[in-house]
């Protein structure tokens, strides 16, 4: 075990589609109400953006994760103390900054106004935010795919996850530059850059978006963009079934499959709403990588069982394989038609506040309720 951690006939025909039917329908539905926000993003009372906890969301308590047996674990605890010391101590709104962060501090002079986000939790905040980037990472999926692809059709890719292109940095000329904290270190010296850990693995997604805007001196706008979410969150606390089913993740690739543990993306989203998770799930790290379908009956089963796949037609197979297998068959969520297939652009690589509402839309409209 590794960690870091077309529609068939018969018994699959009884699997729910939810979020996009396929991926467009409700992406289609919330584009605007998520990706033109400029004049629309959510005023706040205050400039809180350190989030609530599940327990002040209204959230029903979840069992205590299990120790992970993975030799580099992604511990929780571990991956949020380093950003209880960053930040800035500059009045909200205020310029110049110095921002503390993953690779020491950075002196912002003005607040920025071309901004190059080489890690994906800036480039969901600045879609909130109605800021088209100067510069992103060549990553695929993009966020919330294709209505991401949309606005950040004409920007152009300065990087990829593990090459910059300096020379297209500086004709970007940004004032800023964030970056995952293992970034190329030349990028300081191109233009100020904020170094963080990147939420493409979703584990501090919450903590980078804390970072983008205090970054961005944006922090009443940000602040409204929290209070907007756990507002959501409370609602559907409220409205969703009592005691919550449990959900198992799988995210389909290439010829093999992950299980998403408790540290990441989604499974930060599922402890918000008190969904507990099965018990070879619920696991303090990251994920377990490079599955084979053998493993299902130990690990897929729970009352849920969510599904994302990745695009490709290496993925979609494996994805037919794992669906006409033996071992699905007998999975108790399968057979009580609870399998969601859901759009990876979104549950997987969302890692930011508009993906995070575009799930939360998902499993509002999986229990038929408000929130």
């Amino acid at each position: 075990m590794n960690s870091r951690s077309g529609n068939r006939t018969g018994t699959m025909g009884r699997r729910r589609f939810v979020g996009a039917t396929t991926a467009a329908g409700l992406l289609a539905t919330h584009a605007g109400r998520t990706l033109a926000q400029s004049s629309a993003t959510p005023e706040a009372s205050g400039f809180r953006l350190n989030t609530l906890s599940p327990e002040e969301l209204g959230a029903p308590a979840v069992p205590a994760p299990t120790k992970s047996v993975s030799e580099e674990p992604w511990l929780m605890e571990d991956a949020l103390a380093p950003y209880k010391n960053y930040g800035t101590d500059a009045a909200p709104g205020v310029f110049p900054r110095t921002i503390r962060h993953e690779n020491g501090e950075t002196l912002l002079e003005a607040k920025p106004e071309r901004v190059i986000a080489l890690e994906l939790g800036t480039i969901d905040t600045l879609s909130l935010l109605g800021m088209a980037p100067a510069g992103i990472v060549d990553y695929n999926p993009l966020p919330l795919g294709d209505v991401m692809e949309s606005f950040l059709a004409d920007v152009p890719r300065v990087a990829s996850w593990s090459e910059v292109d300096s020379e297209a940095v500086l004709v970007a000329e940004p004032d800023l530059i964030t970056a995952d904290s293992g970034g190329d270190p030349i990028l300081a010296d191109l233009a100020p850059t904020v170094f963080m850990k990147s939420a493409g693995s979703g584990v501090l997604w919450k903590e980078v978006f804390e970072m983008s805007i205090l970054s961005l001196g944006e922090e009443e706008r940000g602040a409204g963009i929290v209070e907007q979410y756990e507002e959501r969150v409370r609602a559907l606390n409220q409205v969703l079934p009592s005691p919550r089913p449990t959900i198992s993740f799988i995210r389909v690739q290439d010829g093999s499959m992950r299980y998403h543990l408790r540290n990441n993306f989604i499974g930060r989203i599922l402890t918000d709403l008190g969904f507990p998770r099965p018990a070879a799930q619920n696991v303090d790290d990251f994920m377990y990588l490079n599955m084979s379908l053998e493993t299902l009956g130990e690990y897929a089963d729970a009352d849920i069982i969510v599904v994302a796949t990745d695009a490709g037609d290496e993925a979609g197979a494996f994805m037919e394989e794992m669906l006409g297998g033996a071992v699905w068959e007998t999975l108790s969520a399968v057979q009580n038609d609870a399998v969601w297939l859901v759009d990876s652009a979104i549950w997987v690589a969302g890692v930011g506040y508009a993906g995070a509402n575009r799930v939360l839309d998902d499993i509002a409209a999986y229990f038929g309720v408000e929130g």
